[in-house]
C-alpha cells in the first residue's frame, strides 16, 4: 500500500515566529490576507472615483508679467541675479495684496472676500527670468481669465502710481520755480526796455542776464528731475493675456482613485500587521517546536461541522488524509517500545481533542489495528454521540465495580476493530475515580485485549483528571488550536504533565483552515 505523506503549511503566518525568515514571513501574511487588502483597496478606490466624479470641474487659467528694471537701479555688481530675485519675489507677493484684490473684486462685481479670491491665486517667480507667474483656478473659465487679466491691470497701475509718488512733488516744485522765474524774466525784460535813464537801463538789463541764467538753470534741474524720475520706476508689462480654458484640471479622477486605493491597501497590510503582532495565539508548526520544544505529529485541515468523523464519512477528504499521516507519526513516534496506550487532550475547552481521539481510533483501526476507544472525559463526554452510541454504561460504572466486568459495557461501532467505552453515568468525583488502582487495572486488561487504547481525557488546565492518567499511559497527545490556543495556556499544559513525568509525544494542530491547493505538496 503507498503511503501519501503530506508536508503542509499552515495558512496562517504569525510575525512573532523566529524560525522564518522575515520576507517569508511577511510574504505568506500578505498572500493570505490578499483578498482582503484588495477589495479595501478597490472599495476606497472606487469610492474616490464615485465622489470625484460628482464634484464640479476645476479650471486653471495662467498669464505671466516681465519685470524690467529701472535704468537707475540696474545692479552691475555680481550681485545683479539677487537683486533680480528679489524684485520678482517682492512683486509676486504684492500682485496678492489685500488692496488689490479688493479693486479686483470691486471691478468684476465678484460675491468673494479678498482672502477666498487669494486662495485661488498663485503668483511666483519663473526661475532663472525676470518673468511672475500667475495662475488662477476656478470654477468658471471666463471669470477666471477675466481675474488674471484685470489683476495684472490693476497691479501695473498701482505699481507705476507707487512709484512715480516719491517724485511728484519735487518735481512740482521746481515747475513752480521755472515759472516764478519766467514771470520775473518778463517783467524784468519789460521794465529794461521801456527804462529812459542809460544808468537805471543797465541796471535792468543786467537783472535780465542774470534771470536768463537763472531760468535756463532751473529748466534743466528740471528735465533732469524728470528724467531721474523716469529712469527710477521699473517698468512691468504683461506678455500675455489669460484665456478662458476649455479643458478641467481637477478633480483628477484618476489620480484620486488611484491614491486612494493605495492608502486602502496601505491602511489595511498595517492594521493586518498590528493585528498579527499583538496576536498571542499558537499559529504555526515552527512556533509549536520552538516555543514549546515539542514535534508536530499532524495538522489536520478544517472540515465542515456537519461531517465529525470525517476518516469514516469521507475518507478521500484532505482532512481525512491529514489523520492518514498523524496516524503515520504516532506509529513510528516510539520505535522501539510501540505505542499502546495514548491519551489525547488539551490545555482547554473547544479546542477538538474529542474529534482528534475519535478520528485517530477510527483510522488506526482501518488499518487492521483492534482499537478501544475510552471516553475518560466524565465531565463533557462527546465520544458516544459521535458514534451514536448509548450512554447508560461505561467508564463509572466500570471503576465503581468491586470486580472488573466488561460486559455490556464495550460498545461495537460500524467500523471493523473500533470499540467504544463510554464515560456512563457523571460521577461527583471525577478526579478521584480516574486516579484510582481501578483505572490501572482496566487498561491492564483492556491492553490484553486490544492493540491500541485511545483515551479521551478532559483538558489539562481547569481539572486535574488528566495529570492522573497521563502518567498510567505510552504516550500524550496535545491538541492545540491555532488561532485560539493562547501561548501561555499551552506553555502551561506542557509544564504541568512534565511535572508529573508525563510522556509527551507530540502536538496536533486542530482545525486549520487552508486556501488552495497551494498548501499541500504531495510525495510518494
Amino acid at each position: 500500500m503507498t503511503t501519501e505523506i503530506m508536508q503542509t503549511t499552515l495558512n496562517k503566518p504569525h510575525l512573532n515566529d523566529g524560525e522564518t525568515p522575515i520576507f517569508r514571513r511577511y510574504f505568506s501574511l500578505l498572500w493570505h490576507w490578499a483578498w482582503l487588502i484588495v477589495l479595501i483597496g478597490l472599495v476606497m478606490g472606487g469610492s474616490a472615483f464615485f465622489f470625484s466624479k460628482q464634484m464640479t470641474p476645476e479650471y486653471e487659467t495662467t498669464t505671466k508679467i516681465l519685470v524690467i528694471a529701472a535704468a537707475n537701479n540696474k545692479p552691475t555688481d555680481l550681485n545683479s541675479v539677487q537683486a533680480s530675485t528679489q524684485l520678482t519675489t517682492t512683486y509676486s507677493d504684492m500682485l496678492t495684496n489685500e488692496a488689490v484684490l479688493q479693486t479686483v473684486i470691486d471691478q468684476l462685481n465678484l460675491e468673494t472676500t479678498p482672502q477666498l479670491l487669494a486662495s485661488s491665486i498663485q503668483a511666483a517667480p519663473v526661475r532663472d527670468t525676470q518673468l511672475i507667474g500667475i495662475t488662477v483656478q476656478g470654477k468658471n473659465p471666463t471669470q477666471i481669465a477675466a481675474i488674471a487679466n484685470t489683476l495684472v491691470a490693476i497691479f501695473i497701475e498701482r505699481l507705476q502710481s507707487i512709484q512715480s509718488a516719491s517724485y511728484t512733488s519735487s518735481v512740482k516744485n521746481l515747475a513752480d520755480q521755472v515759472d516764478a522765474i519766467n514771470k520775473t524774466l518778463l517783467d524784468t525784460r519789460a521794465k529794461a526796455a521801456s527804462e529812459t535813464d542809460p544808468v537805471e537801463k543797465g541796471r535792468m538789463e543786467a537783472l535780465v542776464v542774470q534771470y536768463q541764467q537763472i531760468y535756463a538753470n532751473l529748466l534743466t534741474t528740471n528735465e533732469q528731475a524728470r528724467l531721474s524720475a523716469a529712469q527710477s520706476i521699473s517698468n512691468v508689462a504683461q506678455v500675455n493675456q489669460a484665456q478662458p480654458p476649455s479643458t478641467p484640471v481637477g478633480p483628477k479622477v484618476m489620480l484620486n482613485t488611484l491614491l486612494a486605493a493605495l492608502m486602502g491597501i496601505l491602511i489595511s497590510a498595517g492594521v493586518i500587521f498590528g493585528m498579527d503582532a499583538l496576536d498571542d495565539t499558537l499559529q504555526t508548526p515552527e512556533q509549536v517546536s520552538r516555543l514549546l520544544g515539542l514535534p508536530v505529529l499532524g495538522i489536520i485541515f478544517h472540515h465542515p461541522a456537519s461531517t465529525q468523523l470525517i476518516t469514516l464519512e469521507k475518507p478521500r477528504s484532505p482532512a481525512a488524509e491529514c489523520f492518514r499521516l498523524l496516524r503515520t507519526n504516532v506509529v513510528y513516534a516510539n520505535v522501539d517500545k510501540p505505542l499502546r496506550k495514548l491519551m489525547v487532550t488539551s490545555p482547554l475547552q473547544g479546542e477538538g481533542k474529542s474529534l482528534v481521539s475519535a478520528n485517530l481510533a477510527v483510522i488506526l483501526a482501518q488499518e487492521g489495528r483492534r482499537v478501544v476507544l475510552l471516553e475518560a472525559d466524565l465531565r463533557h463526554p462527546t465520544i458516544h454521540k459521535h458514534f451514536d452510541l448509548p450512554n447508560k454504561l461505561g467508564m463509572t460504572n466500570l471503576l465503581l465495580q468491586p470486580v472488573l466486568n466488561l460486559d455490556g459495557v464495550v460498545n461495537d461501532t460500524a467500523v471493523p476493530g473500533l470499540s467504544v467505552i463510554s464515560s456512563g453515568d457523571l460521577p461527583p468525583n471525577p478526579a478521584e475515580l480516574l486516579g484510582s488502582l481501578k483505572i490501572s487495572q482496566l487498561l491492564e486488561k483492556l491492553d490484553e485485549a486490544v492493540d491500541v487504547i485511545v483515551i479521551d481525557t478532559p483538558p489539562v488546565l481547569p481539572v486535574a483528571d488528566p495529570l492522573e492518567l497521563s502518567t498510567r499511559v505510552d504516550g500524550v497527545i496535545l491538541v492545540l488550536k491555532p488561532g485560539s490556543t493562547k501561548i501561555t495556556a499551552a506553555r502551561e499544559a506542557v509544564e504541568r504533565l512534565q511535572q508529573v513525568n508525563a510522556h509527551i509525544i507530540g502536538v496536533v494542530l486542530n482545525n486549520v483552515k487552508i486556501k488552495g491547493s497551494h498548501y499541500i505538496n504531495y510525495y510518494h
